[in-house]
């Protein structure tokens, strides 16, 4: 990994120093990066567990809405359907929790 995934798997880890967004959602928006180690497609969303340089594992979902309303449709296509185990993955987004507690981005 480069510096700056490196600072940003730091900054998710951490969750300090991260922006909120201008949109008044004061949920951090991160960068992070690591190899897929599990991935979960369901309908219109995509789990993703990653693992950086540190062996630290973190969850991430893509959904088809979100992709689509910045004009990433080929992202959501991508993570659906051509992502495989082991390919090292960037994404940036907001910090939520799930239903279980789990957070993710």
């Amino acid at each position: 990994y480069d510096d700056a995934a490196d600072q940003a798997n730091t900054a998710f880890n951490e969750r300090e120093g991260a922006k909120t967004g201008d949109d008044g959602d004061e949920r951090p928006e991160i960068v992070v990066a690591g190899r897929v180690v599990l991935r979960r497609p369901s309908g219109k969303l995509v789990w993703m567990n990653l693992r950086d340089d540190s062996r630290e594992s973190f969850q991430i979902a893509v959904s088809k809405a979100d992709c689509e309303a910045h004009g990433n449709e080929s992202s959501f296509a991508l993570a659906k359907e051509a992502l495989d185990l082991g390919d090292v993955v960037a994404a940036r987004g907001r910090v939520m929790k799930t239903r279980k507690g789990e957070v993710t981005l």
